[in-house]
């Protein structure tokens, strides 16, 4: 099966390969608005206009060509690696049935080749539209300019300003044959996420079927929309993943953004998770302004208020493209002053989505709040990874920078006894639990039984089978290996 550390990881290698692409096309149709200026005859005037827009297509469809050819390979190289995770995941649960899992097949092989090229020839198609709807988003913007100019509205570097703006907020669009458009970032994001969902599903019920399996348990998260929320953490047959969950369903199981996989289920082994955390999930409730709302309303207030803070990247990136041209007409002081004023609204934004994040203590998706290649904590974890597992000697612990913590946290039970009688630590609950709330890394030991969360002012470890704090202590009695690995995560900003 795929983890949520998979989304994550798919989600930061498709903004890293499709993000820089919209702010090129942004900055670019930015500085063709600004280039075109406005003589005194129309005609003239015009045909500077066909002129840019000529230019413009060109250079866009160059730059499409460009990042199209290049990412072929990494998207196939996204599908491989997640085909093959999650099947061989779950290779222990074939074996505690008996069954000895054999490697993938050639026709898994096909079948993760196929939809590979698939994903790719679509964003082929559906990124080459862009061209067109740069052309038409410019077009939009001179004339909106050009009215607000000769009527007296607005200055012309005013109205040159504004029209960047607006026209930035969309971003760099994709074009789709119903006459829908969506951002390039938006369109990669649900393509990949989407397909190699759906591509580990296939390779679910392909395996099981040369197998001779036929029981199913599906994954299960916070959040999750009401409706899949009712079938979700339970076990089916294939036909009931199909019947129940909606399997092969634009808005089911695996569906459009969907992000519920599902695994083998060896019949009369516990569930991952209980009926009663089932239910916790399904009826979850977040408090926010003084009122209870739904954790998954919560999260789509969440996602609004991502969106927004990507949309004023995307202005910035307008603006640049105005100061990047050569109109020497353009008052570039009114200009700069709106860089400043557009980081300025960037920062509060992120305050209020982070005093949300607080009040719900829902957690930050730092992949929804990136565009282009703006380096976020996710971008060097790999190599962040491994140099901590040198530093501890923990070679075989899973180490993760991203992570969930255990909702129900502040219920677990803390040995008080053994942390503060026996080891001298002198530590209270709510210490404790804020070292995890504030934690920087989580090491999963023991089979995932065990869990040592790091913070910068102490650590936690806690047993995930009995729910309990086990031990605790401040940093100042942290080993030389564990304040080597926090000196190492401290400049991961």
């Amino acid at each position: 099966m795929l983890t949520e550390q998979d989304f994550k990881r798919i989600e930061n290698q498709t903004i890293e390969l499709y993000g820089d692409l919209e702010l090129e096309i942004i900055e670019e149709i930015a500085e063709r608005i600004a280039n075109v200026g406005y003589a005194n005859t129309v005609a003239y005037n015009n045909a500077i206009i066909m002129e840019q827009m000529g230019y413009l297509y060109d250079d866009v469809i160059k730059e499409i060509a460009k990042y199209n050819e290049i990412n072929v390979s990494k998207i196939r190289a996204i599908f491989e690696e997640a085909g093959i995770k999650s099947l061989k995941r779950d290779y222990s649960i074939y074996k505690l049935a008996g069954i000895d899992p054999h490697e993938i097949s050639s026709a898994m092989k096909e079948l993760i080749e196929r939809r590979a090229k698939q994903t790719s020839d679509n964003l082929l198609r559906l990124t080459g539209t862009t061209a067109s709807t740069a052309q038409m988003n410019f077009i939009e913007a001179i004339n909106k300019a050009y009215l607000e100019t000769t009527t007296g509205v607005k200055s012309y570097s005013e109205a040159i300003k504004d029209a960047v703006k607006n026209m930035s907020k969309n971003g760099a669009e994709v074009l789709y044959p119903s006459g829908a458009k969506r951002s390039i970032e938006s369109v990669a994001r649900m393509n990949i996420l989407t397909s190699t969902n759906q591509m580990s599903g296939q390779l679910q019920l392909q395996y099981g079927r040369e197998l001779g399996w036929d029981l199913y348990e599906v994954s299960a998260h916070w959040g999750a929309r009401p409706e899949h929320a009712e079938w979700q953490g339970k076990v089916y047959t294939e036909k009931e993943l199909y019947d129940i969950c909606g399997y092969g369903a634009i808005t089911g199981l695996c569906g459009i953004n969907c992000r519920h996989t599902f695994f083998p289920y060896y019949k009369g082994s516990s569930l991952a998770n209980s009926k009663n955390e089932l239910r916790k999930m399904r009826n979850a409730t977040v408090s926010y302004n003084g009122r209870q709302i739904p954790e998954y309303q919560a999260t789509q207030i969440q996602r609004q208020m991502e969106r927004k803070i990507r949309q004023d990247k995307k202005e910035l990136a307008g603006l640049e493209g105005i100061l990047r041209s050569n109109n020497s007409e353009i008052e570039t002081n009114i200009i700069r002053n709106n860089v400043i004023d557009t980081n300025a609204k960037i920062k509060e934004h992120t305050l209020i989505l982070n005093e949300f994040l607080e009040q719900t203590q829902l957690r930050k998706d730092n992949n929804r709040l990136i565009i282009g290649t703006e380096m976020t904590k996710i971008n060097k974890d790999d190599i962040i990874i491994k140099e901590i597992k040198k530093i501890t000697g923990r070679t075989n612990a899973k180490i993760e920078l991203i992570y969930d913590i255990p909702k129900d946290i502040e219920k677990y039970s803390i040995d008080l006894e053994h942390i503060n009688t026996e080891r001298g630590h002198n530590i209270t609950k709510k210490e404790a639990i804020d070292f995890v709330n504030n934690s920087k890394i989580k090491m999963t030991v023991w089979q995932g039984r065990y869990e040592n969360y790091y913070s910068k002012d102490g650590a936690t470890y806690i047993d995930t089978k009995d729910k309990k704090i086990r031990t605790a202590f401040k940093k100042e009695e942290y080993e030389k290996s564990i304040s080597d690995m926090m000196e190492v995560l401290n400049g991961r900003t």
